[in-house]
């Protein structure tokens, strides 16, 4: 997994429970991409193969999924962006029997999409939480679909603009339905017709 500091001059990349970090010199700009750094073990909390990687914006905590668990584990970090932890806190969805492979939290930090291995297929599933970023506030799933039949991977992410997108695998979805502009984050408003690449 991936994830930016919110302004889009550094980028960390997770690969097998270590997080490695760079300085982008141009915001945004891979080209522009330092060292990487000699990277810093979270096998701890999440074990050798977790998937995905997500930080809440103050750069306080980072979020991945254990390999093989119906589990994401939220880590504190000592101070903002330092990638030394203090703690951390693992948060079962019982909706998932085998296993999450992919995460994604709304901007705002109140929904949160998953991608997972239960009942026998790949689903994606919404949860609402009551506090931003809080994990432990999560209610029951509010939304269960199929996995899209064309995304050939399991990744998914939310693209912040005034239509609302959100990107699943290599498919690219609207959220904006018959032109009525929705919650962007309302997986029931996918337009599965309108964008892909």
């Amino acid at each position: 997994g991936f994830s930016f500091k919110p302004d889009g001059t550094r980028l960390y990349v997770q690969n097998r429970g270590t997080i490695y970090t760079s300085v982008l010199s141009t915001a945004w700009d891979l080209s522009t991409a330092g060292t990487f750094s000699s990277g810093n073990s979270f096998t701890s909390p999440w074990g050798t193969f977790p998937y995905g990687l997500q930080f809440k914006p103050d750069g306080t905590q980072v979020y991945a999924a254990p390999n093989s668990t119906n589990t994401i584990v939220e880590v504190n970090l000592s101070s903002a962006w330092s990638l030394n932890y203090s703690g951390f806190t693992t948060y079962t969805f019982s909706e998932v029997d085998t296993s999450i492979y992919s995460f994604s939290f709304s901007e705002d930090g109140t929904v949160l999409y998953i991608v997972a291995y239960t009942s026998g297929a790949i689903k994606i599933l919404r949860y609402d939480l009551s506090t931003a970023w809080n994990l432990g506030t999560k209610g029951a799933d509010t939304y269960t679909q199929d996995y899209p039949d064309a995304a050939s991977n399991y990744g998914i992410s939310f693209v912040s603009d005034d239509v609302g997108k959100i990107v699943v695998g290599d498919m690219v979805y609207s959220t904006k339905k018959d032109t009525v502009s929705v919650n962007p984050y309302d997986a029931s408003y996918f337009d599965t017709s309108s964008l892909n690449f």
